[in-house]
């Protein structure tokens, strides 16, 4: 071809368009790929090509690791199409499109796990297609990498000595994931946990499983010994007396209670149960012994009064005669009297005139000296 001469035109057509789409897919030039067959749709809607052309367009969204919206173009074609007889490939390759996100078995799974569902309903609904094989390989990788996740939680949960915890996982991958590696180890480290939790009997049925199922396993030397040190154990009544099993220790004996109590006052840790106001009582100033003496509120007086011993007949003939007499208030109770603002005028009169007060009083000391058998007048 001379060097002047023009390239040759693409074809605007469908055929041109999907002749041109398929032949960028064999260069691996998915993104011209894409542009093509998407075109078809598009400038083509009726063309016998155009359901090949979706499925094509989605296939090298795949193949251009564009996963998110390979999956959509996916989806979108089998519920459009649902009895194509490509069916069964889309199928795979949604299984492949989440497959192929997997990073590492540290992160969430959730692709992982759905990837597991579509590679199982290839297998299961598709048996004869070419691409249940390749289904059944992915399945295994997608149960290894499940398994090993699951089994990074239980081994984390064993590390800290969160025992139930790491122990229902181990046993989860056991039933789920049976012949994998991540079941090998596991059943392993569901005998340590049960043995570091002094459960000897579930810790040899593990031991003996492991070495019953997986003698080829590298964990099975190991499950051999711990086996017969539980058996050493077992056969040893001291060891088992004295083997921990979880109960709650006794509590210390308590000090006596004068004892503990002595100490507590010495560092001064004992609550009143009562808070209340003290004054030193021999200690107290001048002036508010006078204030106590001359208040007929204050306790002082009261408690010096229920102190004294029982007044003789004697005594209360006198204290009749001294009390039928006007008696001086004294120079700082008057003062008192004479400044209280609160003080009542009768009071007053009546302490100047002997009133009702002292009355009262000789009538109380007349009935206390009959009582004794005296004659007051007398």
């Amino acid at each position: 071809m001379p060097w002047f001469s023009s390239a040759p035109k693409p074809d605007p057509t469908a055929e041109g368009l999907y002749e041109d789409g398929t032949r960028y897919m064999t260069e691996k030039k998915y993104a011209r790929a894409i542009d093509a067959f998407t075109k078809i749709k598009t400038d083509h809607p009726f063309s016998p090509l155009v359901t090949q052309a979706e499925l094509q367009a989605a296939d090298a969204l795949y193949l251009n690791q564009q996963y998110p919206e390979a999956i959509n173009a996916f989806k979108e074609f089998q519920s459009m199409h649902p009895t194509n007889e490509n069916i069964p490939f889309v199928t795979y390759r949604l299984g492949q499109a989440h497959f192929d996100q997997f990073s590492s078995t540290d992160r969430d799974q959730k692709n992982t796990e759905i990837a597991k569902g579509y590679f199982e309903t290839v297998i299961a609904k598709y048996p004869k297609s070419p691409y249940a094989a390749e289904a059944k390989q992915k399945l295994a990788k997608a149960i290894e990498y499940l398994s090993e996740h699951d089994f990074n939680i239980a081994a984390f949960y064993l590390q800290q000595e969160k025992y139930p915890a790491a122990r229902d996982r181990f046993e989860e991958i056991v039933r789920r994931y049976s012949g994998t590696p991540a079941a090998v180890k596991s059943l392993f480290y569901l005998g340590e946990s049960y043995r570091r939790e002094k459960n000897t009997v579930k810790a040899a049925l593990a031991y003996e499983a492991l070495i019953q199922h997986y003698p080829q396993s590298k964990f099975v030397p190991e499950a051999k010994t711990q086996l017969a040190q539980l058996e050493k154990e077992k056969n040893d009544p001291l060891a088992m007396l004295l083997m921990r099993d979880r109960r709650p220790a006794a509590p210390a004996t308590p000090e006596k209670t004068e004892t503990a109590v002595a100490k507590l006052r010495d560092i001064e840790l004992i609550a009143k149960k009562e808070v209340v106001f003290e004054e030193p009582g021999d200690e107290k100033g001048f002036f508010r012994r006078v204030v106590d003496k001359i208040n007929p509120f204050s306790d002082d007086g009261k408690k010096k009064s229920e102190d004294k011993p029982p007044e003789s007949w004697q005594e209360l003939m006198a204290k009749k005669k001294t009390g039928e007499k006007e008696e001086s208030p004294g120079f700082l109770a008057g003062l008192w009297s004479g400044i209280n603002p609160f003080g009542s005028r009768d009071a007053k009169n009546n302490k100047k005139t002997g009133g009702p007060d002292n009355q009262r009083l000789v009538s109380q000391i007349d009935d206390s000296l009959k009582q004794k058998g005296v004659d007051a007048k007398d």
